[in-house]
């Protein structure tokens, strides 16, 4: 029992690593918005015995926070993002996959 909660936390790290890996790369959410696919980003943990991904998909466009009215209306644009990652230690079939939510602020029109 102990192997299996050490591996599937194992997993669970790799998981939130690979998201935290790809959100950090702001190429990695342009191409998603420029291209409208997802973007998968594998990163490399330094461990052979664990793999690690993540995939980057652009949702849509939305008025930004505190944008949405006035002066200011449609100079800016919320581009929001949705990131998966993915751990795991496939010697004892361990996965995990985590998500979330992310936006940025930019010039548009939504």
């Amino acid at each position: 029992m102990a192997a299996n909660s050490m591996n599937i936390n194992k997993a669970l790290q790799a998981s939130e690593s690979a998201v935290d890996a790809a959100l950090n790369d702001v190429n990695n959410l342009v191409t998603a918005l420029n291209t409208g696919t997802k973007v998968t980003v594998v990163v490399n943990l330094g461990d052979t015995s664990v793999t690690s991904s993540a995939d980057i998909t652009y949702m849509g466009a939305t008025n930004a926070p505190g944008f949405s009215l006035g002066n200011n209306q449609g100079s800016f644009s919320t581009y929001q993002f949705e990131a998966l990652g993915t751990g795991s230690v496939p010697a004892a079939n361990a996965t995990t996959v985590t998500g979330q939510g992310v936006y940025r602020v930019g010039p548009g029109g939504a």
